[in-house]
């Protein structure tokens, strides 16, 4: 369970007890959404890498060669999605880890957000900050049908969170 709180903290529920995620600074905030753009920047050019193993010759090439290699990336499809799905595992875990631990962001070293610190070994997280409740719609874009995700990842609701935080701070001229 994740309780985001009117005073700008956040409460997570962990299997040892509740953490609380304190309110950043604005230097954290900044410096921390700068490495989340790092990660997420970071995991666009590996999964681009995977989808240009799923690409293959056009639908329309019925050579002997075309037909192999379309059968080979359907063999390895399952294992190219597995490997797409372990990097963005990956980067949650590690955007999570500075979030909650801390971390060094240009340069810079920062305390996580976490009180008390929870455990290191994110197989003791609660599932919640893995699992993502997706809501989707479709819509009609340019004439296509797709389907749209309308509620934010939890990563965005707590960075949107702290966000907010920090612009309730400087309103009150407490920065």
């Amino acid at each position: 369970m994740i309780e985001f709180r009117a005073d700008g903290t956040t409460v997570i529920q962990f299997p040892d007890g509740p953490v609380t995620l304190k309110s950043p600074s604005w230097g954290v905030y900044r410096r921390m959404q700068a490495e989340r753009s790092r990660i997420g920047a970071e995991v666009r050019a590996r999964t681009d890498e995977l989808r240009k193993e799923l690409q293959g010759p056009p639908a329309d090439d019925t050579s002997e060669d075309a037909v192999a290699a379309r059968a080979s990336i359907l063999e390895r499809s399952a294992e190219i999605v597995e490997r797409a799905n372990q990097i963005a595992h990956e980067a949650l875990e590690q955007t999570w880890r500075l979030v909650l631990f801390g971390g060094t962001v240009e340069g810079t070293t920062f305390n996580g957000l976490a009180d008390p610190k929870p455990p290191q070994d994110a197989d003791d997280w609660p599932a919640v900050l893995f699992v993502d409740a997706g809501e989707f719609e479709d819509q009609t874009i340019n004439g296509q049908t797709v389907r749209v995700r309308t509620n934010p990842v939890i990563l965005d609701q707590i960075f949107a969170h702290l966000g907010k935080a920090q612009v309730s701070s400087s309103t009150n001229g407490s920065r």
